[in-house]
């Protein structure tokens, strides 16, 4: 009984020896990878203010609660390459581009250990930072290259525009301490069906997503953020992307480019009715129109008789004088584009004259109704300079008393456009003017007389053109230069004439010498395109 009341006793002795042997836990930012308990072997320091030129050192830093060592004191030195050891910075300000190191000596808490400087780890305001130590002294430091840090970016550029190149000017705001790369333009990619493809070459298409990245650099003394992070970037306001380092970033940002709206349609170069002749379906489109005729809807022809349309004509069905038709063509939007507000405030035209639109969306029909007559004026309209800028063709009738009365007006696109008009009379005069901007508008007189219609090529010229050539170059003030000295003159009352009147006078002189001259060597242009 003795000897088992003795070995109960030394069992609990010797279980008592273990626990005390075993090491108090520390915290668990204090505990080293191998448990070791009271050696902390990683080390936490915030609240450092970074340097910033023109601001004094910070020397008031703190660690995070619960960790089981203090803060002894912060020392800041600056960089020297002459001297062996890089001096204390004591007094003044940080200067922009030099390097400071900021040293954070640390003490352990009672019954506390620091690690060796091979195993320990630091942060500094949550950035790696280098442990170090001597004997039982540890400190945390971190190098920083001192600039002005920039934290946010705003840059404009044109977002995407249907039918329109991606835009490569972007700009930044007056006095903005960063700027666009000069080498790399920026950057548009068409992402579609999960993949991102380089369109810098291409055309915007409406409905579509883009991206846009672009790169900024900053001026000597400025850095971006901390190392290219916590930077926030707009493009036209819209947040985007940042990636990148300090002195070099690029932003990016995604768009949708909007469906485009077609608001206005021309159908040029159909053969208007003429007695005896079959219908035509030939007809087409000012250049860089954003819509076509329908590939699987013809045009058609109908008779029109007491105000609608009625049986459809066939290819070979010769038109008959004095009869009504309805001509009608279906057209299809582009892709990327749709026609007016679901098809509604849309306006047309055919061969320049005013047509109704029907349809919806991406798909429309333009019709006209015309009166078969076998008298009628027809041509090409020839110009020169913006082929958007439209021309406008007027015939009137002159009555005996010599007054004008309008018959029909159109207006048309392009360089060089058809045009046609129906209903004369025989033996009556009529007068055609056609004007365009900054053209020289011209006049001509006519009648019918024993045929059933006449071809009339028109063309007019640029203001300042008296070669009639559709420039104005050095042989048109050689040609005004000669007019005045008499050798030779221009014709009185000749379209000629009429162009080198840049002035407006009625008269052809040095002045208008002056004037086209000045035009040619660009110190004072008579118009300008567009």
């Amino acid at each position: 009984m003795g000897k088992r009341i003795i070995s109960i006793f030394l069992a609990a002795v010797l279980l008592l020896s273990v626990f005390t042997a075993l090491p108090i836990a520390a915290g668990a930012a204090d505990t080293d990878a191998a448990g070791t308990g009271d050696v902390i072997s990683y080390f936490e320091v915030i609240d450092l203010d970074e340097p910033v030129p023109g601001q004094t050192p910070d020397y008031t830093v703190s660690v995070p609660a619960g960790v089981h060592y203090t803060v002894g004191y912060v020392e800041w030195r600056e960089k020297d390459e002459s001297a062996g050891l890089d001096p204390v910075f004591t007094n003044g300000t940080f200067k922009s581009g030099n390097i400071y190191t900021a040293y954070i000596y640390l003490n352990a808490n009672s019954g506390y250990e620091f690690a060796d400087r091979e195993t320990a780890t630091g942060t500094i305001n949550g950035k790696e930072a280098t442990v170090s130590s001597y004997g039982n002294k540890v400190w945390v430091e971190r190098t920083y290259t001192c600039f002005f840090k920039i934290t946010s970016v705003s840059v404009n550029l044109d977002e995407p525009v249907p039918g329109q190149e991606p835009d490569e000017t972007v700009s930044v705001p007056a006095g903005a301490n960063y700027y666009e790369d000069q080498v790399l333009f920026p950057e548009w990619n068409l992402i579609e069906n999960g993949s991102v493809v380089n369109c810098a070459w291409e055309t915007f298409e409406g409905g579509k997503t883009y991206q846009v990245v672009l790169y900024l650099h900053t001026y000597p003394g400025y850095v971006f953020g901390d190392d290219g992070e916590n930077v926030t970037a707009t493009i036209n306001g819209k947040p985007a992307t940042v990636n990148g380092d300090g002195s070099r970033i690029w932003v990016e940002c995604v768009y949708v480019c909007p469906i485009g709206i077609i608001d206005s349609v021309s159908v040029l170069d159909l053969t208007e009715p003429v007695a005896g002749q079959t219908p035509d379906y030939t007809v087409s489109v000012p250049a860089g129109a954003n819509y076509k005729p329908s590939e699987i809807e013809p045009p058609e022809w109908y008779h029109y008789e007491n105000g609608d349309w009625h049986d459809k004509l066939s290819y070979n069905e010769p038109f008959e004088s004095g009869k009504s038709y309805l001509f009608r063509i279906y057209m299809r939007s582009n892709s990327g584009y749709e026609f007016g507000d679901d098809g509604e405030n849309v306006t047309a035209a055919i061969n320049g004259k005013s047509a109704t639109v029907g349809g919806w969306g991406q798909r429309i029909y333009v019709e006209r109704t015309y009166t078969c007559t076998a008298n009628f004026l027809s041509g090409t309209v020839t110009s020169f300079l913006d082929s958007s800028d439209k021309v406008t063709l007027r015939l009137d009738s002159v009555t005996s008393g010599g007054f004008y009365k309008l018959v029909d007006k159109a207006v048309l696109d392009g360089n060089s456009a058809a045009y046609q008009f129906g209903g004369l009379e025989k033996n009556v005069k009529y007068r055609l003017t056609v004007s365009k901007k900054n053209h020289v508008t011209r006049q001509y007189e006519f009648k019918l007389l024993f045929t059933d219609s006449k071809t009339q090529d028109v063309k007019i010229c640029p203001i300042g053109d008296a070669t009639n050539d559709g420039k104005v170059n050095m042989f048109d003030y050689n040609a005004v230069y000669k007019h005045v000295a008499k050798n030779p003159e221009l014709a009185e009352g000749s379209y000629q004439r009429a162009c080198a009147d840049v002035t407006g006078d009625g008269k052809v002189n040095m002045f208008d010498y002056n004037a086209i001259y000045k035009h040619v060597t660009r110190t004072k242009p008579l118009w300008t395109v567009g």
